[in-house]
């Protein structure tokens, strides 16, 4: 089913695309967004040609906000500084001629905006959605938790009411809502507009119950009844999907789940959860030469390149990654000297788990070259996006084995850019697993000795079986783009009224 992008939608997350700051002379100097929700977003805007929010991070960003309160055009097409900025240079290619967003920065008070940013998402909305409590030494919550609980509900306010004033001032009737920590904002512009048509996008994996019980019931049961507020709650994998249906059965009594259509009503209103997959934008990889710095290419030289890409958060896994690698190499003279690059997009540094799982995998990394006696691992730290193409080109092992994750994108990115044939080595605990499980190698993310072989096996494979496999990963891949997963999003909207 094809169906045209609707012109009147009004798209919301967290995070913009990017971040403003001044230079020495004062002038404003743009900057790229960590992780992978605002840049996916931010294709998704210039796809739709809409109007987007997002919240003012930095100083600058808020000096903005209020001196352009009815926003500003991006525009992330080519030769731009913001396209620059994501590390494309003036002779790349021409791309979609979509590309100028017009984004609106929110401007949070401080006791709203501080305890949601810097306690409240990051210490217990992620940890318990990821699962990383060890819920014997943590977590407790006290009286902090239920204030910052209070700043999280104001935060949602703030973007359902500024929703609702765009979609006024625009004539808009869709509202795309993407990203756990906005889950509570489509019921509130659901009691504002009660015909407008919603979709409540997670990025992030989703966990049963039992994880959710770790959550006090004034968190998780208005957080999930939140969600509930849209016409459609959209995930990336199946998994997270069923996830969810039983989290709405056993936690939202007044609810009822019609397990076969995926379907929740609760107070006389029908949401669909739906899973709508997300693999890479061809419009995002058209824009990037990929070109690897001189000095990361001599270290490379001719040697098999082993790839770990993330941002520096603790589900995604190097630490373990380097290890396997060092264990592997040592075990065998037969695998060869291969290089091990662990590329880390910078994010959230100011949580202490981001911080000190960045510097462990540094230091993981300085063990393993005094255990292999040689520069083998090397730990990137760069926002830089054209790096991380051009080392996903370069890989003859893409090796991703995230402790829990609600895609990763990497891994169809790779599959599409690569040029060498890579292997890829896919945690079992990734979203991308449902699609590329049978034509990757699957791994178990705790299971050092599973992964240990996996790796070893890839680096010692034949030219022969790294083409046939390389074929059927990018066969397998090349479907997931994000212009079909926008007509997903769309036509979800529509067909959940023929459900309802």
């Amino acid at each position: 089913m094809t169906t045209s992008a609707p012109t009147r939608v009004v798209v919301a997350s967290k995070r913009a695309p990017v971040e403003y700051g001044r230079g020495p002379d004062g002038a404003l100097v743009e900057s790229v967004s960590p992780g992978g929700t605002a840049s996916v977003i931010a294709d998704q805007a210039a796809y739709l040609g809409v109007t987007w929010l997002a919240s003012a991070l930095s100083d600058t960003d808020r000096e903005l906000a209020r001196e352009k309160p009815g926003g500003f055009t991006v525009d992330v097409r080519r030769d731009t500084p913001f396209m620059r900025a994501r590390g494309v240079s003036e002779a790349s290619p021409a791309v979609a001629s979509e590309g100028v967003i017009r984004l609106r920065l929110l401007v949070h008070d401080d006791d709203v905006f501080e305890p949601v940013q810097y306690h409240f998402v990051n210490e217990v909305l992620w940890l318990a959605q990821h699962g990383l409590h060890d819920r014997w030494s943590e977590p407790d919550y006290t009286a902090r938790t239920r204030a910052a609980w209070d700043a999280f509900v104001a935060f949602n306010t703030d973007y359902a009411t500024a929703l609702v004033d765009a979609a006024d001032a625009t004539d808009a009737s869709t509202y795309l809502i993407h990203d756990f920590q906005l889950m509570c904002a489509p019921e509130m512009v659901r009691a504002a507009r009660p015909d407008a048509r919603i979709l409540s996008f997670s990025h992030s994996s989703w966990p049963g119950p039992d994880e959710w019980r770790v959550v006090p019931r004034y968190v998780r049961t208005p957080l999930i009844v939140g969600a509930l507020g849209a016409d459609v709650v959209g995930f990336f994998a199946e998994r997270w999907v069923r996830n969810f249906l039983r989290c709405v059965a056993d936690l939202v009594p007044d609810s009822t789940v019609d397990w076969s259509r995926g379907l929740v009503t609760r107070g006389g209103h029908t949401t669909a959860v739906r899973a709508m997959p997300l693999g890479y934008s061809p419009r995002a990889i058209a824009a990037h030469a990929g070109d690897l710095p001189a000095e990361v290419a001599t270290w490379l030289g001719d040697a098999p390149l082993v790839l770990h890409s993330g941002r520096t958060d603790p589900i995604k896994n190097a630490t373990r990654a380097v290890d396997v690698f060092a264990r592997t190499l040592l075990a065998s003279d037969a695998v060869p000297r291969a290089r091990f690059a662990v590329k880390m997009n910078p994010n959230r540094l100011y949580v202490p788990a981001n911080k000190e799982y960045a510097e462990e995998t540094e230091r993981r990394a300085d063990l393993a070259n005094k255990q292999l006696g040689y520069e083998a691992v090397r730990v990137l730290v760069s926002n830089d996006v054209g790096l991380t193409q051009g080392l996903l080109r370069r890989a003859d092992v893409v090796f991703l084995n995230s402790v829990t994750d609600g895609m990763n994108l990497t891994a169809f990115e790779a599959a599409m850019v690569n040029t060498r044939d890579c292997t890829l080595l896919l945690s079992e605990n990734c979203g991308a697993a449902e699609r590329l499980g049978e034509v990757s190698t699957v791994v178990h993310p705790f299971d050092l000795v599973e992964q240990g072989r996996a790796l070893r096996d890839a680096l010692c494979a034949t030219p022969e079986s790294r083409a046939a496999g390389h074929h059927r990963l990018r066969e397998a891949a090349r479907g997931y783009t994000l212009e079909a997963w926008v007509r997903a999003q769309v036509d979800s909207l529509t067909e959940s009224r023929h459900d309802h």
